[in-house]
């Protein structure tokens, strides 16, 4: 008989050496308006303040910068729970294009 592989699971595995784990931003969260919820990469929103969430090393400092179109950026500083998981609320955010960008 032939032998039928059925799903795949893909792991990268990385030591601590290599820098560990990046930091990413999975979603935004928008909590304000007529239409509500999860926001990915790209995305409009009414909400001036949507909830940022990502996942880093347990434990670890993230540094998360925000840009308008202008070019001038500003910083925060997240501790990531044990979990690995971290959240960040902005202060309002001004109607525009906004980028969000996070390491280490």
């Amino acid at each position: 008989g032939q032998t039928h592989w059925n799903d795949s699971f893909d792991l990268i595995i990385v030591s601590e050496s290599d820098g560990g784990f990046a930091p990413v931003i999975d979603y935004a969260v928008d909590d304000f308006g007529p239409v509500t919820g999860n926001l990915g990469s790209g995305d409009r929103t009414d909400d001036s303040t949507p909830a940022l969430h990502g996942r880093a090393e347990a434990n670890s400092l993230v540094i998360l910068r925000y840009t308008l179109g202008d070019g001038r950026y500003d910083s925060a500083s997240i501790k990531a729970d044990a979990g690995g998981n971290w959240s960040w609320t902005p202060p309002e955010l001004a109607s525009g294009s906004w980028t969000f960008e996070v390491k280490k």
